[in-house]
C-alpha cells in the first residue's frame, strides 16, 4: 500500500500551493514524511519569531497568510520518524563517548539529508523552483548561512 499521509499532515499539506502539494505527494510513496505546517497566521509567525528557542529569523515568510483561504507558498516538512534535537543529542553522544547513540544520532542526520534530496529531486523533476531552509541561496554550500531551518521548502 505504501506510506499515507495522517489526517493532520494531509491538512496541513492542503493550505499549500498546488505545486509544493505536487511534490510532497510526489515523495510520499517513496520517503514517508510528516507535514508539520503549510499556512500560518501572522500571529503564529510571531510566536515563532520571538519564541524561545527562535525558530525564525524573520516576521514575513512565505508561510504566512493574510485572507482565509489563502494559500501558503512555503511548507515545513520532516521524514518520519523524526527528532528535533539531533545536534545537541549528537553533541552530548560524543562527550559521552556512546558510540552506539553517536551512530544512530549519524544516521538520523543521513536520513534527514536522504529527504532533502529527495525533496529537491521531486521538484526538479515537476519543475517547480524550490528553495530549502538548508541552503538559502542553492549553492550547494551548507556552512554559509547563519540561519539553518531544515524542515523549510518555499516555492521561488
Amino acid at each position: 500500500m505504501g506510506n499515507v499521509y495522517s489526517a493532520s499532515s494531509q491538512s496541513r499539506l492542503h493550505t499549500c500551493e498546488p505545486e509544493l502539494i505536487e511534490v510532497f505527494e510526489y515523495v510520499l510513496p517513496v520517503f514517508d514524511h510528516t507535514i508539520l505546517e503549510g499556512a500560518r497566521t501572522y500571529e503564529r509567525q510571531e510566536e515563532l519569531y520571538y519564541g524561545t528557542p527562535q525558530r525564525t529569523k524573520t516576521l514575513k515568510s512565505k508561510h504566512v497568510v493574510v485572507k482565509p483561504g489563502e494559500l501558503s507558498h512555503a511548507v515545513d516538512a520532516v521524514p518520519y520518524p523524526f527528532s528535533w534535537d539531533f545536534e545537541g543529542e549528537l553533541l552530548a553522544a560524543v562527550r559521552r563517548g556512546d558510540q552506539e547513540e553517536t551512530r544512530r544520532i549519524l544516521h538520523h542526520i543521513q536520513r534527514w539529508s536522504l529527504f532533502v534530496g529527495h525533496v529537491l529531486m521531486a521538484a526538479a523533476a515537476l519543475f517547480v523552483p524550490l528553495r530549502w531552509g538548508g541552503d538559502w541561496d542553492g549553492d550547494k554550500d551548507l556552512a554559509d548561512q547563519d540561519f539553518d531551518d531544515w524542515p523549510h521548502f518555499e516555492t521561488m
